[in-house]
């Protein structure tokens, strides 16, 4: 028997939504998948919006929770040429927060070794690389600028930019003096604080992008969001990939049908005519839709972290042990405190 986390009811209440079961270990593995023993799951900002079901398909309860794994294969079914039991590899796919978990193994990665460390560059460092790469492609006479910069996908999307991009001046928000010098000391050029004033954080924009942002990384929502949006460049492009700030109140999950507010991004954008007037451009961003891409990506980020070039963090205060812990995990995440990767520890 193994354990798994799974959603037994759709909504914001973790603990009421959630409940952890037990289910036999299956020894029927259907072709082209894999049995994985998960060790590790990656914690991420979405997985309240997996809890009210707003990605993707509409799933019927109960159904598997969390993103992200890092384990070991163990068992493998015909057709799977690529991985053999005893290969680690992490794994996105639904269902991470499970002791083991079948998946096809096309969603698996081959890691050199276990170790959460490569959770870094699964789900938040793909996420960088990928919408980088494949929508807002940079160039080295790029202004850019990564909003929630020290966190898990943040900080991953500044090294990008401005390791492999060589973009000529990377800026990145963040909210402390720690976060700011860890920022600094990865290839942030400019740091702002975003917990200052609205007009402050608009007057520092104007000062290291007077001519406004060709790229900007959105993860956050809201107000800053949509100051990144009046602050790009013409020709800009801005890659929305979440919007943190909003997920637990909803605001992130705008309507057609509501009314829109014109302080919103969406005012800015549509019926100020803003991308119209600067020919910009404003891009969404979901991982699933590049699956086909993800083994490039990922091979080069696992070739950045282990030659040195890429350097990620493990926040030490948000790496749990047991499925029992991932309410705490997830709290932690949105505390404002958390300082790159949260994980937890499955076995």
């Amino acid at each position: 028997m193994f354990h798994k986390l799974q959603v037994v009811e759709k909504g914001k209440d973790f603990t009421h939504c959630t409940k952890i079961n037990s289910y036999p270990i299956s020894n029927d593995i259907e072709r082209g998948h894999v049995l994985v023993r998960n060790h590790y799951a990656g914690v991420n900002a979405t997985d309240l919006n997996s809890l009210q079901n707003l990605y993707g398909p509409q799933y019927s309860v109960p159904y598997d929770f969390g993103l992200e794994a890092l384990g070991e294969v163990v068992r493998v079914g015909e057709g799977v040429q690529d991985l053999t039991a005893g290969n680690p590899v992490v794994v996105y796919w639904p269902g991470g927060y499970s002791e083991y978990q079948v998946v096809p193994a096309a969603v698996c990665q081959r890691i050199p070794r276990i170790d959460p460390i490569y959770l870094t560059i699964n789900v938040s460092g793909l996420t960088a690389a990928v919408s980088l790469g494949e929508l807002a492609r940079p160039q080295q006479s790029d202004t850019a600028l990564v909003t929630a910069a020290a966190g898990g996908t943040g900080c991953i999307a500044v090294q990008l930019l401005k390791k492999k991009y060589k973009c000529k001046c990377v800026v990145g928000t963040c909210s402390t003096a720690e976060k700011a010098e860890y920022l600094r000391s990865i290839g942030c050029d400019t740091v702002i604080n975003y917990k200052a004033s609205e007009d402050e954080v608009s007057a520092e924009m104007n000062r290291v992008a007077p001519h406004g942002f060709d790229v900007v990384y959105e993860c956050v929502g809201g107000t800053l969001q949509r100051l990144a949006v009046q602050h790009l460049a013409i020709h800009g492009r801005i890659v929305f990939i979440g919007g943190i700030s909003g997920y637990k109140n909803g605001s992130s999950w705008h309507r057609s049908t509501d009314k829109v507010d014109e302080n919103s991004t969406d005012y800015v954008m549509l019926h100020n005519n803003f991308l119209l007037r600067h020919s910009a451009s404003a891009m969404g961003f979901l991982l699933p839709a590049f699956r086909e891409v993800i083994p490039t990506y990922f091979a080069d980020l696992v070739r950045m972290l282990d030659s040195g070039e890429l350097h990620v963090r493990l926040d030490p205060n948000g790496q749990e042990q047991g499925l029992q812990h991932v309410k705490e995990a997830l709290d932690y995440l949105y505390s404002g405190k958390s300082f790159g990767k949260n994980t937890v520890r499955l076995t």
